[in-house]
């Protein structure tokens, strides 16, 4: 028996020192989690090349993606997103190419034209001679890849991206370089323990103390219905935290909020504190001014190619978390610490991380009037499930955006089309069409009596495609762009006042520009790029808190909303739905109508990771900027469709 005893004493030693990938060590004791390796082999069928409207387009059968930089080559790209729990080490990322072989091309290759906006016309054709800038290979590297933090569901991750190029571009030789295969090797180490934080709420709002007794029964609602919820005023986290301003100062509390209480949601309820004054933004990147704000906001620095210096954008209070070593590690949006936050410009840049870590919305009330009145919409919309009689219908509101005609695009009514990617999302709603190319059939055309029609019948959601400005939405007839003396009428503001729909509110997303800059007051005059008319609220924070009507929610643009409209890629899909605004949009409809994620700001949030999962967010200015000025005004935690 002694010697059975001394056999198994060894066998369980032996045990422990092999810990199957565990290691021990006698006299202190460390546990050492094992590495573990990754790895893929992805083969291709050869390239196809075909020539369209005079130039070359590179195909590979099951690669859907093609990498868009303005003025440079378009070609196949390959996404692939790991995720991980948070807290894993990401050790080494390789990826080697084999199978190479050359195709010498008899024409030009095809490249990007710059995205349109309301001031810029699609004419823009960058042809290869004027992008050769020296003899070497597009891209230089046949992969890159990323590591970032954010938020998949209610659980945060790391996300490993990475971008596999099978096609080089050598300037030089007008040839390509395909790879057949490639190999993925990824090693990485995940953590001893899991990173988890207490489980205390679900949504904090953030709020001045003389909106807190308005927001009361908003948080008893929320705390019924099990969204625990519970509200921090701005002037304890002035008072409590450290930064540079008062932006900074609520994301430092947005962090203590996940890592004591693991929120999911963060509502801000405050905009501009003055209907009539106050500055617009221009010199937002680089002035704070808290005090003309209820709850501050951040603007960056991403100057685009129409002179727009910076935009406000909510998605930096979200975005709080970058990738360092294996932790989450605060992100100030400012890597270059030179004061100046989420920085593009011709001197400087800033890498930001982009993925959401919390799902943020913003009421900007600016009075306790606004408060009352949504806490009063919030509660009505979400006390008991919408009938479907009304909230199982989709409008769609759009046009002919740009003149897309060939041969500069495959002339696309580019709103309509973008409606069509909703309707189809939403396959088990009802689309109500208000189309520029109804337009002498009788039916509806997108002029204010129709849309106010089709909001007062009821709709569960609204989409609007055009253009706008922070007073009114707008589009075109067929080649009629920019025609104001023949085009079907703008829906502004003031429209808004005939819209008597009750408790029938849809969801809004608008794609076009500036329609849900939040800090515009009457008497900014500069700001509506069309004409001026009064506007002391932009249109989609008037839109949703309409009293007795209007929408529930808007999602939209607070800067200048930009389009893919040339329509160069060789799948017969509309360019305007696959890149920029157009896809970004078309993501939520995606996350409630086929993945069923009914939460608002879950959908919203899911919408952004969609898009910097898949495009160069910090090679091209455009990509940074659509997920940047994206925002929600409304309750993150809404349920749409009520409980």
């Amino acid at each position: 028996m002694k010697k059975i005893k001394i056999w198994l004493s060894i066998m369980i030693l032996m045990l422990m020192l092999s810990g199957g990938g565990t290691s021990f060590y006698f006299g202190k004791t460390e546990i050492k989690p094992a590495l573990k390796i990754y790895s893929k082999s992805i083969l291709f069928s050869d390239p196809h090349i075909k020539e369209k409207n005079k130039h070359l387009f590179i195909n590979v059968n099951g690669i859907d993606t093609y990498f868009h930089i303005p003025g440079k080559p378009i070609l196949p790209v390959v996404t692939k997103k790991y995720v991980f729990p948070l807290g894993t080490k990401i050790k080494n990322v390789q990826v080697t190419f084999s199978m190479v072989k050359e195709y010498q091309l008899s024409g030009d290759i095809a490249v990007t034209p710059f995205p349109v906006t309301t001031s810029r016309r699609a004419n823009v054709i960058v042809e290869k001679n004027n992008v050769r800038k020296n003899n070497t290979l597009y891209p230089q590297k046949r992969f890159d890849y990323s590591i970032h933090v954010g938020i998949e569901g209610k659980k945060r991750v790391v996300i490993l991206k990475i971008k596999c190029f099978p096609v080089q571009y050598d300037y030089e030789k007008n040839a390509i370089y395909f790879a057949k295969k490639f190999n993925i090797n990824i090693v990485y180490e995940l953590p001893e323990k899991p990173i988890t934080f207490s489980d205390k709420y679900d949504m904090v709002i953030i709020a001045p103390q003389k909106f807190s007794s308005a927001l009361q029964p908003l948080i008893d609602h929320k705390n019924t219905h099990g969204i625990r919820t519970i509200l921090k005023t701005i002037e304890s986290i002035y008072r409590e935290y450290s930064g540079r301003d008062g932006a900074e100062k609520v994301k430092y509390f947005i962090k203590d909020a996940i890592e004591n209480w693991n929120i999911s949601y963060v509502l801000l309820v405050g905009g501009k504190k003055s209907l009539l004054f106050g500055n617009w933004g221009m010199d937002g990147p680089y002035l704070s001014n808290d005090e003309l704000w209820h709850v501050p906001v951040r603007y960056n620095a991403l100057h685009d190619s129409l002179g727009e210096r910076g935009c406000l954008t909510d998605l930096y209070f979200a975005d709080i978390y970058k990738y360092e070593d294996g932790k989450p590690v605060f992100d100030d949006w400012d890597s270059d610490g030179n004061g100046v936050f989420a920085e593009w410009t011709l001197d400087a840049k800033d890498t930001l991380d982009l993925y959401p870590d919390v799902y943020v919305g913003r009421l900007p009330c600016r009075n306790i009037l606004e408060v009352k009145i949504m806490v009063n919409k919030i509660i009505e919309y979400e006390k008991q499930k919408a009938d479907p009689s009304w909230f199982k219908k989709i409008v769609g509101v759009g046009g002919d955006s740009f003149d897309d005609r060939p041969p500069l695009g495959n002339d696309y009514f580019e709103g309509e089309e973008r409606n069509k990617v909703a309707f189809q999302y939403l396959s088990d709603f009802t689309p109500v069409k208000i189309w520029a190319s109804h337009r002498g059939t009788g039916e509806p055309v997108p002029s204010p009596r129709y849309i106010i029609k089709a909001i007062n019948d009821g709709c569960g959601f609204i989409y609007f495609a055009g253009h706008g400005n922070p007073s009114s939405y707008m589009t075109f007839w067929h080649h009629q762009w920019h025609n104001y003396s023949d085009y079907p009428g703008s829906f502004s503001i003031y429209h808004m006042l005939a819209l008597h729909n009750g408790n029938k509110l849809p969801v809004c997303v608008i794609g076009s520009c500036h329609n849900s800059e939040f800090n515009i007051s009457l008497f900014d005059l500069s700001k509506n790029p069309y004409l001026y008319i009064p506007t002391p609220e932009c249109w989609g924070w008037v839109f949703t808190r309409k009293i007795g009507g209007g929408g529930i929610a808007t999602i939209g643009y607070t800067g200048y909303e930009w389009v893919a409209t040339y329509g160069w890629d060789d799948d017969d899909i509309p360019d305007c739905v696959q890149y920029f605004s157009g896809y970004i949009d078309s993501r939520f409809f995606y996350a409630y109508g086929v993945e069923g994620i009914d939460i608002l700001g879950e959908a919203w949030g899911k919408a952004i990771t969609d898009y910097v999962d898949k495009f160069p967010v910090m090679r091209n200015a455009w990509d940074c900027k659509t997920v940047q000025q994206w925002i929600l005004l409304g309750d993150p935690s809404l349920k749409i469709g009520g409980y």
